[in-house]
């Protein structure tokens, strides 16, 4: 009875020592995987902030008179107007060339 008591505790220890070692060699790729997740994320929502933060301004800024725009430069290329070819001149400039 002894030698089986002596084999079955040493198996018994064997499988926990196992088991932590197991246990050990997992976590710290659970631990990266966690840490390259959460850096991932925050860099998403620090990207959307900042593009939050450019059409608020935006937004802002076209939403003053004109005559305001103009003086602080904004915008130096207008978004909301139609593009012209360059190829086909403005009704502008075709009046003060001919």
């Amino acid at each position: 009875m002894t030698a089986q008591c002596q084999t079955m505790g040493q198996a018994l220890s064997q499988t926990a020592a196992r088991d932590r070692r197991s246990a050990t060699s997992e976590s710290p790729s659970i631990f990266t995987w966690l840490r390259q997740a959460h850096s991932e994320i925050r860099s998403q929502i620090e990207q959307w902030m900042l593009d939050r933060k450019i059409a608020r301004t935006r937004l802002s800024i076209q939403n003053l008179p004109e005559h305001i725009r103009q003086d602080i430069g904004w915008p130096a290329i207008d978004d909301r107007l139609p593009m012209t070819r360059p190829s086909q001149p403005t009704r502008a400039n075709t009046l003060h060339n001919g």
